[in-house]
């Protein structure tokens, strides 16, 4: 059980964290455990630590769910770390672990604080995803740069 001097602490300091910019940052799985919703739907909770760059080493949090309708993303999401996605398969989060991925960050407001998170579909590939390949950094780091008008 932990010793806390109570009076040393300020009920609406934030804890110090700040969150990185919204951007895209090759970023590698540290942690992944499958977690069970109140409802009883199972979920992903996940870590990436941000491995290059002056943010190396800040960590970005994200949930992987498994429901029906967050299939679509969980099947992103996967493919884009280079799982086989085809057929019904029994899914591991120790798989993923010590991954390699693009995730474009964005905040959010949670518990009143501004944290950072990987968005909706923000994430990219590296070749197949195990982080062995040669890692390019990204031509742009927003997507309507890519637009033609």
């Amino acid at each position: 059980m932990p010793k806390v001097n109570w009076d040393d602490v300020d009920e609406g300091g934030g804890g110090g964290y700040n969150p990185v910019p919204c951007d895209e940052y090759l970023c590698k799985v540290t942690k992944a455990e499958e977690v069970q919703s109140k409802a009883g739907n199972i979920y992903w909770s996940i870590t990436f630590r941000i491995e290059q760059g002056v943010y190396a080493g800040y960590l970005v949090l994200e949930t992987i769910h498994f429901t029906e309708n967050a299939k679509p993303r969980a099947k992103y999401f996967l493919s884009r770390l280079g799982l086989d996605v085809s057929g019904t398969k029994q899914e591991e989060p120790s798989k993923i672990v010590g991954k390699v991925i693009w995730v474009t960050t964005e905040h959010e407001e949670y518990n009143n604080q501004k944290r950072s998170k990987p968005s909706y579909y923000g994430f990219r590939a590296i070749g197949g995803g195990d982080g062995d390949e040669a890692i390019a950094s990204p031509s742009s780091t927003n997507p309507k740069d890519d637009l033609p008008f």
